[in-house]
This record gives C-alpha cells, structure tokens and sequence, in this order.
C-alpha cells in the first residue's frame, strides 16, 4: 500500500511512502502514478542463509 509519510521533506510536503510488506520493486506503481513522483529502489543487502 503506498500512503503519504507523516515527515515532511526538503520540499514542505508529505512524499509517498510503501507501506506494508511484499514489494518485490517490479515498478507498477511507478508507472502507473500520473504525475512521476515515485522512485522504486531494489534492496541490494543480501539475506543472510538460514542453515539447517
């Protein structure tokens, strides 16, 4: 889900935020917003594996 943040940016304005779990940054939401102003980054750590 993509809401407004409760921090104001460098700008005076509320940006939008995710909000939730399971973005896996395929860019819909990106293209889909008619006015540009999402930036979709992909999370570049790596998961530490689980031994069993």
């Amino acid at each position: 889900m993509i809401g407004f943040s409760k921090k104001y940016n460098s700008k005076g304005y509320h940006p939008a935020e995710y909000r939730g779990e399971g973005c896996i940054a395929c860019g819909l939401c990106y293209l889909s917003c008619p006015d540009v102003c999402i930036t979709v980054f992909r999370d570049v750590r790596k998961k530490e594996k689980v031994r069993a």
